[in-house]
């Protein structure tokens, strides 16, 4: 068996091209603010703020404190919830519920 010199190499030849680069190319220079994104000769980008859907009311049964955007999915005191009416709310997440109706045995 023999042996065979490389001609050259991928990556070596993209070098060599790369060497031809310009000493004035200008680096982007980026700094963040609040939303706003800075870069390079005063232009800027304002990011967009994420919509949190959920319960804005804080009295409310299942308010999320994360929500930037009331969904309308608030429950409160007289809302019925998972079979019953709300008749308490503790203002933790916790409260009480009532039956509907009479549970009463007829007997």
């Amino acid at each position: 068996m023999g042996t065979t010199d490389f001609m050259s190499v991928p990556y070596s030849l993209h070098a060599k091209t790369a060497a031809n680069g310009s000493t004035t190319d200008e680096l982007q220079t980026l700094s963040i603010s609040g939303e706003t994104l800075f870069i390079s000769n005063s232009n800027y980008i304002i990011l967009p703020t994420p919509t949190l859907l959920g319960c804005m009311d804080s009295t409310a049964a299942n308010y999320d404190p994360n929500a930037n955007t009331d969904d309308g999915s608030c429950i409160g005191i007289g809302d019925t919830y998972q079979g019953g009416i709300i008749f308490y709310l503790d203002g933790n997440g916790g409260g009480l519920i009532a039956a509907p109706s009479d549970q009463g045995n007829a007997e």
